[in-house]
């Protein structure tokens, strides 16, 4: 009996760890516009923020060919809630791109409320991104 309880715990312990992912995946549920691909998103997100990226769109700005992605945070409680966010670019190789927009910035949302923030690449050459979500110290 003491090693069933045991095994059930410990089950349930990884069950629960399992859940506390920091890692978003967001899919184009119509997919349209993208053949046999599935858009993710790499988010690094603090686990103790209401904060979630719940939305992503990404295409071409086709005045000047840099990639352009929108992202929708949502506050998943119904308090207040502030968070940090910063995009960061990488080119095709997954380098860093040098840019001085990847400064931190604030979003304040109210219960139960979203914002979409667009991020335009500084250039050509950036074609990959990193969303780093935490909440405000």
């Amino acid at each position: 009996m003491k090693k069933l309880l045991q095994g059930i715990l410990t089950a349930g312990a990884l069950c629960a760890a399992g859940c506390l992912s920091t890692v978003d995946t967001v899919e184009n549920a119509e997919k349209s516009g993208v053949a046999d691909e599935v858009l993710r998103l790499h988010v690094e997100t603090d686990a103790s923020t209401p904060i979630r990226v719940t939305n992503l769109i990404q295409a071409f700005d086709t005045a000047n060919g840099f990639k352009k992605i929108a992202v929708t945070f949502t506050n998943r409680s119904t308090s207040p809630a502030t968070a940090v966010y910063q995009c960061e670019w990488f080119d095709e190789n997954l380098m860093p791109v040098p840019t001085s927009f990847s400064q931190w910035s604030e979003v304040r949302l109210v219960g139960r409320d979203s914002k979409t923030i667009t991020f335009t690449a500084p250039n050509a050459i950036a074609l990959d991104y990193k969303i780093r979500l935490l909440e405000k110290p």
